[in-house]
């Protein structure tokens, strides 16, 4: 059962509050986890692109989100006396919900308890338009880098991760970044969009014919479309490192696509590592902790030298 949440009845902060949230050692801190949590949409100077969805947002049982044309961003920082890593997790859903709970908050957990800041995404859905949850993550990556200081996250630590859907958007974000512009009129502008590291689970890559895709740049897709949505063709040098993880036997995101990443990235001199296990299929790649095999990736990842 989904259960629909009004937009209208969401708060928009003020440039007061915003002004606060700028300002360290103000945010909210649960001292039992030892985790100060802020969330906050994601700002933007410019008026952002639409997806055209109206109405609210609408929630089922398992916690994923429908509809979303707001997007939001969860804060989790651990205490620490030095800067640390961050991790900006993407959900999956097929591009047609965000998974936050599963697919984020679960693993946010993890990472906080490894000493690595998070913020975990609540992205436009694209309803056709792909740019929209590009933008999206574009413009998250800039704000945490702008926050950096504040926040004591190193800025040169700020990775993504993805996991199925949200594993095609950081394949997305990981080629398609933008540089900083000191000279834009643009403040956001002034700061890179290119991740310091890319975590990329059962990511959907190269398949133009699934759900997935058809959700992400529309029914029928013009050839230009398909070629920017497939992250293969724009893998340079320039990239970051990736650490990548699929099972075998997916039948919903083909392990072929992660492959191919990890081999274009090979080609292309950066540094990359891929884990694939035998088992797990699609949903078992995760944050379940059921002690199976491919549970283990998660120890992988935290050994990761690129992570910290």
């Amino acid at each position: 059962m989904r259960k629909l949440i009004n937009n209208s009845t969401m708060v928009r902060m003020n440039k007061f509050i915003l002004l606060m949230l700028f300002l360290p050692g103000l945010y909210p801190c649960s001292n039992a986890q030892e985790i100060r949590k802020i969330v906050l949409p994601v700002l933007y100077q410019d008026i952002p692109l639409s997806n055209g969805l109206i109405g609210g947002e609408e929630v089922n049982d398992a916690g994923a989100i429908f509809n979303i044309s707001i997007a939001e961003i969860t804060v989790m920082l651990p205490a620490s006396e030095e800067p640390t890593s961050c991790i900006i997790m993407f959900p999956g859903g097929a591009y047609k919900f965000v998974n936050i709970i599963e697919a984020g908050f679960r693993g946010a957990e993890i990472f906080n308890k490894a000493g690595i800041a998070v913020v975990v995404v609540k992205y436009r859905l694209p309803n056709g338009n792909g740019l929209v949850p590009l933008e999206d993550g574009t413009q998250v990556i800039r704000m945490v880098r702008r926050m950096a200081k504040e926040w004591n996250i190193n800025p040169n630590k700020i990775g993504i991760y993805g996991s199925s859907a949200g594993g095609h958007l950081a394949s997305m974000l990981s080629v398609h970044w933008k540089p900083a512009n000191p000279a834009s009129i643009n403040e956001w502008e002034h700061y890179s969009s290119r991740p310091d590291f890319v975590i990329l689970v059962k990511p959907v890559i190269n398949t133009a014919g699934s759900g997935s895709m058809k959700n992400f740049a529309g029914e029928n897709p013009s050839a230009d479309k398909l070629h920017f949505a497939n992250s293969l063709n724009f893998i340079s040098k320039d990239c970051a490192p990736a650490f990548i993880v699929h099972a075998t036997n997916d039948k919903a995101a083909p392990v072929q696509g992660s492959i191919s990443y990890y081999l274009k990235l090979i080609e292309n001199g950066v540094p990359a590592e891929m884990h694939i296990f035998g088992e797990g299929g699609h949903g078992g790649i995760g944050f379940k902790n059921k002690k199976n095999p491919e549970d283990e990736w998660v120890n992988l990842l935290l050994r990761w030298k690129y992570l910290y």
